[in-house]
């Protein structure tokens, strides 16, 4: 406890007095100023806050005392403060100690605002106590400091935390860089730069920043760089001068990715090379561009996805974009490849810019879109351009608006897109310089078929040239393969002599305008010979286009094809025989699948047996054009006639009328060119064979051919082979003494085998026939001549079935021998068998031509498994290497079983297979039975073949042999092996130095004989690192492992030898050999010996020799080495003389062991690193131990990074136990980067120990703590935490998993800032309520996570905190809390705030105030009108209706704009018929209809204090308008209710709703009136009389009258005498007239009428049904008779008029007579009052009548 803390009086005495006892030392000296008095030690003095504030104020006047000791007392914060005070006062005083005290966080701030004023004190001691923070005795040490420095740093550093300076210069020189005892000059250094940039960091006021000629360093620039990170003001860093390196430069170049402003960094004079300087100044120069550039320089360098377009049109920094920026761009874009669209226009780039941005686009291969408009590129630049577009492929769209190109630029940019089909937009409008080279472009569009859009608006170039450009571009409509033949043909490709414009494809149609465009290049190309256009679109008009071409061009086309155009008749056909008389190389046309008819094959017909009409046409198909089938026939004989000699034509056509005959069966035509002449050549004739078997349309009942003698050729034997080959009856074919060769004889045989009947072919006097050609006829005729047996076996095989997969033709099962000739069918057809697995030819007399036959037909079939030729006739040395050279093939791989048994295979063969067997896997059984050879060597065929079964084996050897440093152990247990596989195996090893494991346990085959006498001498041979062997369990006796062990004496590597399981009995033999062997070989150092029916005396005696290993090691290693399944733990912990040695051995044994799952090695001072590394080599191939121990090892930093490099490969080890070593700080960070890292971290070590080791820091043992807890934590948390740090994580599951709170608070630690997760499952987890706070928090600050999941925790009472972060939380949709014990209301609250989160941020915020009762709240609105609000759906409509049921605070609700439907409207209308405080409801804008109107009008007829109401812009038919407006009626508490807008509503129904609404403003009984008859009652009259009394109208409700009247046509009379209607609402009187033109009464006595009543004068001038008009006792005067005579004269449906009571005067009386005389459907009119005489009444009746009467028809 403090000593000073709450003093009483009587103890502050007490203090007092013992003060001034242990003061009178010193205290009369220091008041004195005793100058000796220099320092003052007042350590260990027990001295309290009264003893030193005493003290301070004697030193105030003493100017001797320099040092203060004040260490180990009892000073708190009163005392500081005292020495505080004295510091302020600038003291003498240099050095003060304050250790040992008990010092808080106040005291030290006082001290430090004392140190502002105070420039002597350069010394404070303070040391850590439990009140002082580390921070605030840091910030003193600094204060404290600054006074040892030059005072400008101080000055500097006090002038910027008061931000009163902007430009702060520390540049070294003058006084200020003096220390206190004015000694020279000193320099700031990197500490004062670390001071300086801390208060910068925080500083808004300082843009300039100098430091020249100071001692920063790298350190210091370090810092600075960090400090420009965070300050956006500093503009320029002056650093000439201080010994900044690379390094520093460095940093100062990266910390502009995060600063803005700093434009100027000064490095010269320093140490920075030359590339640094470039480097600081290359990012600087981003500084200087607009801050919109250096942003997306960033993003382009990075190639960001994100970034697909970029305008840098728009100047928002008033700085255009010049070429440096150019150069910038064109540096990020060279490797981007996101980047597609770039948008340079309206900036200051000249070609010298383009030229660097041309460079780029020779890179660059993502641009698509160039857009450099109204820049000052000129010509030069286009060039640029130009040369890059010629290599790229990627730029589809380029403009180059206004850019001042001239028609240099304009060449080049035309040979470019002539060049360069990738082009499709070029835009160069503006352009006025480009003027005669816009000819250049013509070509250009005419070698460019994609070239959509060419742009050369407001140029140089003539009209005519653009006219030309348009007719260019018009093939640009066209199919894209015709634009291309077109660019093509017209640049003369050679390459395109043959063009295919079908459209069988379906992917285009060629129409006439294509056939138009084709004709010109007919008409000019000299290159197409070939002319597809079938299936197309293409009309008699096309082909007239087309055949213009050809006329023009009559030398080129050779072949055209209009076949499938539909449309082409006769017409065409008649074109086409105008152009076939001209045309000199069109041999080939094809019209088939039109509408030729026969009008038009009958025009083709005329035209090709006209002979004046024989041309160079070859080929005409007509197929398919609905015309007879002989017509058609007809056509293609004469096509065909025409391929043969003109002259010929009439004699062929003799001779088949002469001599061709068809006798019976046979068809003979012989010697046809004795017929014709002799000297006719062949061709001629093969072809006229080909055109009399057309015209002959051979018989289907023709058995016998007879073609001999005519001089027949190949072409003409294929050309009978096809026709006649459609006979399926024919049997024999004589083509003798022709002219045929071997080509004709394959004819000939495809014939005979699609005709199995044909048993006979003449082809005597063929001298062309070869004797190969003849043998393979005859081949084929024999095999037709075969017996049906063999010819069903070759149909079996031919049909590929599955099932069928063995082949037996055995001469003792099938009766028949097989020889060559019949297995050469065979063979050919096993050569199109995919399942044949089995061939039994045995018994056959198939020779060695067969064999090799059957060989060929292997090797293309390799799935043949077995093979017998058991008992042929195969015999010598041929057949032996003729399957030696199939066995050592890689088409072997099948065949496993090979029978040659009772052949006559001699030694030579046999060796041959021998010597194949040793490149061969597969072949397992090899029977050479009956064979002339030896025993002996029957024998090694037969281990050769065993050997094969050992596949693995075999495979191995060779690798083994090639020492191959992958392989260190060959397991061979329980693999049958046999002496042949030891003796291999031994053989291999003697060349092998990697392998050290050899196990042939568990093998009975393995015997004394041979495999261990091998072994022996292997062994003594000493020439392999064999280390462990193991011969358990096999046959090897007494004799034998002596023989072994008696071979290690000469042997120095073996150090385990298990013999398990044999048989040594007598037992003598080998323990004199094991004596010796321990005695000479100190490296073996295990025997094992278990079941070996050794005694155990013998066994005692064995292991008393040896002394080369621990005991417990002894016996462990053999079995670790032998892999023993019930060895799992082994704990050496009891024994602490194992070293280094031991973890070596354990290594060795551990390689390959995958049973040993525990190893402790604790408490062994000896094990260093050393074996630690072994150990850790040990760990990279181990994969089952899981718990090594090293507790209490000699162990380092260095061990300890060992073990972490082997555990990123290890994934098994699962405990390690480090505690009481000597792992220090850096071993501990290893491994805690092993368990932290991502990619070859470690996630299976659940368990580490580090107590007791010595100097790990605290931070660095949390950080493992914590990785340790996710390595036990839920699967997937650990690598989620980076995806989480980078935003690349949308979902985290860990439903089911161990999550806690501890987890909860490292995952809601690492989603700070993370703006990508959108839901997190923790469902069946072991989060508590603790956990749910720390979530709970999370979602206070949360914007984007949307679904949580927490049912099946214990929350519990942390669902209340979930409940307050989800009320200001409108992200989240979806929160699960089920199963977690939480109370009712809280569940509750929590599901009606996640149900708000669902609807719009508007919604939530009034129903919450709604809940909360605020009374300020008496607005509520929820519109979808505001900007990108989302809109109200029905559900949410119910939540604010639900709410709003208790609120008595809402008077106006507003959820317009949204989309509510019929669905929501009952729940609101309940709400209204509960809360009678809303007066105003908003619902236009919506999808309201009838049904909804209906139950709103429920509610309205009753409603007491709805007053407005809009329903506006719904889908409101008249019936729902109806029955709203039907509420105003029964409601007169509405004031307003809006209908407009509704859909199918017409217009009059809105009138009488607007009606209906304004009189709800009036009183009852004139609303009631009017309402009635607005709705259309039937009211002939209607009465207002004496209204204006009972107060019910005013003046203002004539226009209600209006238009009530004007809605019913049933009202025919209107009294509203006594209404006080005046002049002014004349006009609304007359309206009221004119828009009820089924008014036949109006009576208005007794108003205010004064002097003129005009507008309702002029409307009855026109109206047509008003009849009676009553104006008595007005006041109209002289004015008004003038404009009611005026009516009078033009007004022909009035019948009474009464005037009576107005003073209209006497003159205004004869005015109406004279008017009335003019009118005849007048009948009463009264004028009395006192201004008219008598006589002038009597006047106006007299006129009246004469008028009336005279209008009236005559009677009869």
């Amino acid at each position: 406890m403090a000593r000073n803390a709450s003093l009483t009086p009587d103890e502050m005495i007490e203090a007092h007095a013992v003060h001034w006892e242990r003061s009178k030392g010193y205290l009369p000296r220091v008041y004195g100023g005793d100058p000796e008095l220099a320092e003052l030690d007042l350590s260990a003095s027990e001295m309290t806050d009264v003893s030193l504030v005493s003290l301070c104020d004697a030193l105030r006047g003493n100017t001797a005392v320099t040092a203060l000791d004040l260490s180990k007392n009892y000073i708190e914060t009163d005392g500081c403060h005292g020495l505080a005070s004295l510091l302020e006062t600038n003291p003498p005083i240099r050095r003060v100690d304050l250790t040992q005290n008990h010092l808080t966080d106040e005291g030290c701030n006082s001290l430090l605002q004392a140190l502002d004023a105070n420039d002597t004190l350069t010394e404070l001691l303070v040391s850590p106590s439990p009140l002082l923070s580390k921070r605030a005795a840091e910030n003193l040490a600094v204060a404290v400091a600054l006074n040892s420095r030059p005072a400008a740093l101080k000055a500097a550093i006090s002038a910027v935390r008061m931000g009163a300076v902007q430009l702060l210069d520390l540049s070294f020189g003058g006084d200020d860089f003096r220390d206190l005892e004015h000694q020279p000059a000193r320099k700031l250094d990197c500490w004062a730069a670390k001071r300086v940039a801390e208060v910068l960091a925080k500083c808004r006021s300082v843009t300039e920043l100098r430091l020249r000629s100071q001692q920063v360093g790298d350190e210091g620039a370090v810092a600075l760089a960090e400090m420009l990170r965070l300050n956006d003001r500093i503009d320029v860093l002056d650093l000439f001068d201080n010994a900044v390196t690379d390094v520093g430069a460095g940093a100062l170049a990266a910390c502009i990715d995060d600063n803005n402003t700093v434009t100027v960094i000064n490095v010269k004079a320093n140490c920075v090379s030359q590339t640094g300087v470039f480097a600081l100044e290359r990012r600087l120069l981003e500084n200087r561009q607009p801050l919109f550039l250096k942003k997306c320089l960033r993003k382009l360098a990075d190639d960001d996805p994100t970034m697909v377009a970029l305008s840098l049109d728009e100047h928002e920094s008033c700085r255009y974009y010049d070429d440096l920026s150019a150069s910038m761009l064109a540096e990020c874009l060279g490797g981007n490849t996101h980047l597609t669209s770039l948008d340079l226009s309206n900036n200051a780039f000249t070609d010298v810019g383009v030229h660097v941005l041309a460079d780029m686009l020779g890179k660059n291969e993502g641009i698509r879109t160039l857009n450099l408009s109204h820049n000052r590129i000129g010509g030069l630049g286009a060039k640029h351009l130009a040369e890059a577009l010629r290599g790229n492929r990627s730029v589809a769209s380029l403009v180059l608006k206004d850019c001042g190109l001239d028609d240099r630029g304009g060449e080049e940019l035309a040979d470019a897109v002539a060049q360069n089909d990738s082009i499709t937009h070029l835009d160069l409008s503006d352009n006025w310089a480009i003027k005669e080279s816009g000819a250049t472009f013509v070509r250009a569009v005419q070698c460019n078929c994609n070239l959509k859009s060419l742009d050369l608006a407001n140029t140089g170039v003539s009209r005519m040239t653009l006219r030309t450009l348009a007719d260019s571009r018009a093939i640009a409509t066209e199919p894209e393969a015709l634009r291309t033949v077109v660019a093509k043909l017209h640049r003369g490709d050679v390459g395109y002599s043959t063009v295919c414009l079908s459209g069988r494809q379906g992917e285009f149609a060629l129409s006439d305008g294509s056939a138009s465009i084709l004709s010109s290049i007919l008409r000019d190309s000299y290159v197409l010979t070939d002319l597809d256009l079938s299936n197309n679109e293409i009309t008699k008009k096309g082909v007239h286009l087309l055949c213009e071409g050809l006329t023009v061009n009559r030398y080129t086309l050779k072949r055209l094809n209009l076949s499938k155009n539909v449309a082409l008749d006769y017409e065409v056909a008649r074109m086409l025989c105008g152009v076939l008389s001209q045309h000199r190389a069109l041999s080939a046309l094809d019209l088939s699948s039109n509408r030729l008819l026969d009008s038009g094959g009958m025009v083709l017909y005329d035209y090709l047996k006209n002979e004046e009409n024989a041309t160079i046409l070859r080929e005409l198909h007509v197929a398919d054009n609905r015309m007879e089938p002989s017509l058609e026939r007809n056509i293609t004989a004469l096509v065909e006639s025409h391929k043969c000699l003109p002259a010929l034509k009439g004699k062929l056509i003799a001779f088949l009328e002469r001599r061709s005959r068809l006798e019976d069966d046979a068809l003979t035509i012989d010697r046809l060119h004795d017929a014709i002449d002799p000297d006719t050549p062949r061709a001629v004739l093969d072809h006229a064979a080909a055109v009399i078997a057309l015209a002959v349309d051979t018989a289907p009942d023709v058995k016998k051919i007879s073609f001999r003698g005519n001089r027949l050729g190949d072409p003409g034997v294929a050309s009978l082979v096809e026709l006649f080959g459609k006979n399926k009856n024919l049997t024999s074919l004589d083509l003798s003494d022709n002219h045929v060769t071997d080509t004709g004889v394959r004819y000939i045989i495809d014939l005979v085998r699609a005709h199995p009947h044909i048993t006979r072919v003449a082809l005597h006097g063929n001298l062309y026939i070869t004797e190969e050609g003849l043998n393979s006829l005859q081949y084929t005729l024999r095999f037709n001549a075969q017996s049906d047996k063999l010819k069903l076996l070759l149909l079996q095989i031919l049909r590929n079935d599955p099932s069928f997969t063995t082949i037996d033709c055995s001469g003792f099962t099938s009766g028949a021998q097989v020889t060559d000739f019949q297995l050469a069918y065979i063979c050919e057809a096993l050569a199109k068998n995919d399942y044949v697995q089995t061939m039994n030819l045995g018994h056959n007399h198939i020779s060695l031509s067969g064999v090799v036959q059957l060989i060929d037909t292997l090797r293309t079939r390799g799935n043949v498994v077995s093979l017998s030729l058991r008992n042929n006739i195969l015999d010598g040395s041929n057949v032996g290497r003729a399957f030696a050279e199939f066995l050592a093939g890689p088409y072997s791989a099948e065949l496993a079983s090979l029978d040659l048994s009772h052949n006559d295979v001699n030694e030579a063969g046999v060796r041959a297979l021998l010597e194949a067997l040793e490149h061969n896997d597969t072949l397992i059984e090899l029977n050479l039975s009956g064979s002339c050879v030896s025993d002996e060597l029957l024998d090694e065929a037969s281990r050769c073949v065993k050997l094969n079964r050992e596949l693995e084996v075999k495979r191995l050897l060779p690798r083994v042999k090639e020492d191959d440093p992958t392989i260190v152990a060959i397991n061979l247990s329980n693999r049958k092996t046999s002496d042949v596989t030891v003796f291999s195996t031994c053989a291999a090893l003697r060349t092998n130095s990697h392998v050290t494991h050899l196990d042939l346990s568990r093998n009975r085959h393995v015997t004394d004989a041979s495999s261990v006498n091998h072994l022996s001498v292997l062994l003594r041979e000493n020439v392999t690192p064999l280390r462990y062997l193991s011969l358990a369990h096999t046959s090897t006796t007494t004799v034998g492992a002596a023989a072994v062990i008696a071979a290690l004496v000469d042997n120095s590597t073996l150090q385990s030898l298990d013999l398990t399981g044999t048989s040594l009995h007598p037992g003598k033999p080998v323990v004199d050999a094991a004596e010796s062997a321990f005695e000479v070989n100190t490296c073996f150092l295990s025997l094992i010996l278990d079941d070996t029916g050794l005694t155990t005396a013998e066994v005692n005696r064995i292991n008393g020799k040896n002394l080369n290993a621990q005991p417990l090691l002894r016996v462990s290693l053999p079995r670790l080495h032998v892999d023993d399944a019930t060895l799992t733990v082994l704990d050496f912990s009891t024994s602490g003389a194992h070293d280094n040695t031991t973890c070596f051995l354990l290594s060795e044994a551990l390689l390959f062991n995958t049973a040993l799952q525990s190893l402790d090695l604790s408490d062994a001072a000896k094990i260093t690193d050393t074996g630690v590394g072994y150990l850790a080599h040990m760990l990279h191939q181990n994969r089952a131990l899981t718990s090594l121990g090293l507790r209490s090892c000699s162990v380092s930093d260095v061990g300890a990074g060992d073990l972490a490099v082997a555990l990123r490969v290890n994934k098994t080890l699962t405990a390690l136990d480090l505690s009481n070593t000597s792992v220090g700080n850096p071993g501990c960070r290893k491994l805690v980067d092993l368990l932290r890292s991502d990619v070859y971290g470690n996630d299976a070590l659940k368990d580490l120990r580090l107590a007791h080791s010595s100097n790990i820091r605290e931070d660095t043992m949390a950080d493992l703590s914590v990785q340790l807890a996710l390595n036990n934590g839920p699967i997937g948390l650990k690598y989620d935490l980076p995806k989480i740090a980078a935003n690349a994580i949308t979902m985290l599951d860990y439903a089911d998993t161990c999550f806690n709170d501890q987890y909860a608070a490292i995952l809601v630690t690492a989603l700070k800032g993370n703006t990508s997760v959108k839901s997190i499952d923790l469902r069946n987890c072991n989060i508590q309520w603790g956990g749910g706070e720390l979530i709970a928090g999370y979602l206070e600050t949360n914007a984007t996570l949307t679904c949580l999941r927490l049912n099946n925790n214990k929350i519990g009472p942390a669902a209340a905190m979930l409940a307050k972060a989800v009320t200001d939380n409108c992200a989240i949709i979806t929160l699960d809390l089920s199963d977690n014990d939480v109370n009712p209301y809280d569940m509750n609250r929590l599901r009606h705030l996640v149900d708000l989160n669902q609807h719009p941020k508007s919604l939530k915020k009034s129903v919450l105030r709604s809940i909360d009762r605020d009374s300020t709240q008496v607005s509520i609105t929820v519109s979808g009108a505001d900007d990108g609000a989302e809109p109200l759906s029905d559900e949410g409509m119910i939540l604010l209706a639900d709410t709003l049921k208790t609120d008595v605070c809402a008077q106006v609700v507003n959820v317009s704009h949204n989309a509510l439907t019929d669905d929501c409207i009952m729940t609101v209308c309940h709400m209204l018929k509960l809360n009678d405080s809303i007066t105003k409801l908003d619902l236009s804008h919506n999808a309201i209809g009838d049904s909804g109107a209906e139950e709103l009008a429920a509610v309205l007829n009753t409603h007491t204090s709805l007053t407005d109401i809009d329903v506006s812009y719904n889908a409101l038919t008249e019936v729902g308008v109806a029955m709203l407006m039907q509420c105003l009626v029964v409601n007169f508490v509405i004031k307003r209710l809006n209908l407009a807008e509704n859909k199918a509503v017409s217009d009059g129904v809105y009138a009488k709703a607007r009606l209906l609404e304004s009189l709800n403003h009036k009183a009852k009984p004139f609303c009631a009136l009017f309402q009635s008859i607005a709705l259309g009652k039937e009211m002939p009259e209607v009465n207002l009389a004496g209204w204006v009394g009972l107060g019910y109208y005013d003046g203002a409700s004539l226009g209600h009258i209006k238009d009530a009247v004007s809605l019913n046509a049933s009202v025919t009379a209107l009294d509203m005498s006594f209404c006080d209607v005046n002049d002014s609402q004349c006009q609304l009187v007359a309206d009221l007239v004119e828009q009820c033109p089924h008014l036949k009464v109006l009576r208005l006595p007794n108003n205010l009428f004064k002097q003129s009543i005009a507008p309702l004068v002029r409307t009855l001038c026109t109206h047509e049904s008003l009849t009676v008009l009553d104006l008595r006792d007005n006041n109209l005067g002289l004015p008004g008779a003038r404009e009611i005579a005026g009516m009078i004269r033009t007004n022909n449906s009035l019948t009474e008029l009464d005037l009576s009571g107005n003073p209209i005067t006497d003159t205004g009386a004869k005015i109406i007579v004279e008017a009335v005389k003019m009118n005849d459907s007048l009948q009463h009119i009264w004028v009395e009052g006192p201004t008219v005489p008598k006589e002038t009444q009597l006047a106006l009746e007299f006129a009246i009548d004469i008028s009336y009467k005279a209008a009236q028809p005559a009677n009869p």
